[in-house]
């Protein structure tokens, strides 16, 4: 009997064509990740030999911790982690796709078409939802896997992906707040909450799913900036997590214990998204206000005070590479030194990061590795789109 798995995979594994009119070996997003010579000049420029060995580990241990059903941590019973399944599978993903390994090219093209396999099967296919309302943070699942699934059609154009991809993208506008952004809830609740972090997960993904060839409103793009507006105070830059110029969240009994002030990580995400966005772009005042306030934070895993906030490292190093310049170079020389120096070299677990910091009950190992991972493809994850629109 064929498993729903393997309809799946033989589903992902068309020839590639381009994904509904866009040009997947063109489009810009996914370009110098998918060229092997534009990779690797970018790479020998700004990363480095001693980067891409890291990042080839880490790769390696992803590839290896995954499922067989090809999910990734879902079946560590009782713990946060399995409650996240597929935020944890679609952030697997994204760290593969963003060295350009696709379900149809790269290395590891068996590894992400079983990934991307399995978020689909987890789609309710009358909502568009990836994965289940387990807790009230179900939208980061669905916004992660969103994200992934946009890429994956990006650089495949597999027909399989892009129905998923245009109900996936639905759900996400059905969650939107009025004139605003995003919270928890779907449809939205009377209140009108909204909160940067997860705003941004939902930004970016209907940013690809628009690159992809989905039809997204622009509603949904003046609402994010017109909440980031609200919740950034001007006279410094930092940008709010749920009001404006407050600290990143913290949960009492989860993570309390991890000081606010390690990181500048809704900053960064609201650099990011404007990025992707080109929202203020003009605004230098802003720009470097914003970017003082991240050199004073970079990153520093000393075994002395390890404080460390991967999130954080993964939204600065976006940041900072559009920003790019003299501020780019101080954080990228921090940030390589203190990934590569506390990747796990030898063991079961070589290749890939110890879970320390505030997010990491969530995502566990898994999480942790992706992330830096992530953080080590952003030589040429996404080009630099301040320069060029």
């Amino acid at each position: 009997m064929i498993t729903t798995l393997a309809c799946f995979a033989l589903l992902l594994a068309p020839q590639p064509r381009p994904a509904q009119g866009t040009d997947a070996a063109q489009s810009e997003f996914v370009k110098d990740r998918t060229s092997r010579g534009s990779k690797g000049r970018i790479l020998r420029r700004e990363g480095g030999a001693k980067t891409d060995k890291s990042l080839k580990l880490a790769l390696e241990w992803l590839a290896r911790a995954q499922n067989e059903d090809g999910s990734w941590n879902t079946s560590k019973k009782g713990t946060l982690a399995a409650q996240h399944g597929t935020g944890l599978t679609a952030l697997s993903l994204l760290a593969l796709l963003g060295d350009g390994h696709s379900g149809v090219h790269g290395e590891y093209k068996e590894t992400v078409s079983k990934g991307l396999a399995w978020l689909l099967g987890r789609q309710n296919k009358q909502t568009g939802q990836f994965g289940v309302r387990s807790n009230h943070a179900f939208m980061y699942d669905h916004a992660i896997a969103t994200l992934a699934v946009a890429e994956a059609l990006l650089m495949d154009g597999s027909d399989a992906l892009a129905e998923p991809l245009e109900t996936a993208c639905a759900f996400l506008a059905k969650g939107r707040n009025k004139n605003a952004a995003w919270r928890y809830e779907v449809p939205p609740s009377e209140s009108g909450d909204n909160d940067t972090c997860i705003s941004a997960w939902c930004t970016l993904a209907l940013v690809m799913c628009q690159e992809a060839g989905i039809e997204v409103e622009g509603a949904a793009f003046d609402g994010m900036e017109a909440w980031l507006e609200s919740a950034t105070d001007d006279a410094i830059g930092r940008v709010g997590y749920n009001s404006q110029g407050s600290y990143s969240a913290r949960i009492q009994g989860l993570n309390s214990d991890v000081p606010v002030e390690i990181g500048e990580a809704m900053t960064a995400i609201a650099m990011t998204v404007r990025s992707f966005t080109m929202r203020r772009r003009g605004d230098k005042a802003l720009w470097d206000n914003q970017t003082q306030l991240l050199l004073k934070c970079q990153p520093n895993w000393s075994e002395e005070e390890p404080l460390v906030d991967m999130y954080y490292w993964y939204f600065g190093a976006q940041a900072m590479f559009q920003v790019g310049g003299k501020s780019w170079k101080a954080w990228n020389k921090s940030m390589k030194s203190a990934i590569t120096e506390a990747q796990l070299t030898e063991g079961e677990e070589e290749g890939s990061w110890d879970p320390i910091g505030p997010w990491c009950p969530y995502g566990g190992r898994v999480y942790s590795t992706a992330m830096m991972a992530m953080c080590l493809e952003v030589y040429y994850r996404y080009p630099r789109l301040l320069d060029q629109r």
